[in-house]
């Protein structure tokens, strides 16, 4: 978000802006929105149930997403 010259104070902040400035504006696709709102629902959940197991097949699922997300993100700071 600092290249797109904004600061966030917190993972809402960022969530939000993210949206907003980002995916909004088309300058990245909704479907990595999507991606960073299910990696922090999953971030909640094991940070507030220690008790919580996942399904083998949704960590895979969830890893090629970051994999996925990371790329995009490297692709637009480099034509930023």
């Amino acid at each position: 978000m600092v290249i797109e010259g904004i600061e966030a104070q917190s993972h809402v902040a960022v969530r939000r802006m993210f949206g907003l400035n980002l995916v909004k504006t088309g300058k990245i696709e909704k479907d990595f929105a999507q991606i960073l709102t299910k990696e922090k629902e999953d971030r909640d959940l094991s940070d507030y149930n220690i008790h919580i197991e996942i399904e083998r097949d949704t960590a895979e699922k969830r890893v090629s997403d970051a994999e996925k997300f990371i790329k995009r993100i490297e692709k637009f700071l480099q034509t930023s």
